[in-house]
C-alpha cells in the first residue's frame, strides 16, 4: 500500500530529525532499520532492557557480533508507529 510507504518514509525523517537532539552517535541509514552505538554489553543491555519494559521492541546488539566497543541497540520502525511513539523513545534513550 502506497500510504502505508509514505507514512513510514516520513516517520523515518521524523525520527532522524528528532534523534540529532541528543548527543548520541548512530549509524547512517534511511531505512526503517536504525541503529544506535552505545558501547559497552553491559551499558547495552541496561538501556535495551529499560526501553522494552516501557513497551518498545528494541535489540541489543552485542560484542563479538559486532567489534567491541561498537555495541548498539537496533530499533525497527513501522508505518503503524506514531510520531508520539518516536518522542517517547527517544526520550527513554537521552535518559539512559
Amino acid at each position: 500500500n502506497g500510504d502505508r510507504i509514505e507514512q513510514l518514509k516520513s516517520l523515518i525523517e521524523y525520527f532522524l530529525r528528532k534523534i540529532q537532539s541528543i548527543n548520541i552517535e548512530l549509524i547512517e541509514s534511511k531505512g526503517p532499520i536504525q541503529s544506535i552505538i552505545l558501547p559497552g554489553n553491559d551499558a547495552i543491555k541496561k538501556v535495551a532492557e529499560k526501553i522494552q519494559k516501557n513497551g518498545f521492541d528494541v535489540r541489543p546488539i552485542l560484542s563479538p557480533t559486532v567489534p567491541k566497543g561498537k555495541e548498539r541497540l537496533r530499533i525497527c520502525l513501522h508505518s503503524f508507529n506514531s510520531n508520539i511513539e518516536v518522542d517517547n523513545l527517544i526520550k527513554l534513550i537521552s535518559s539512559s
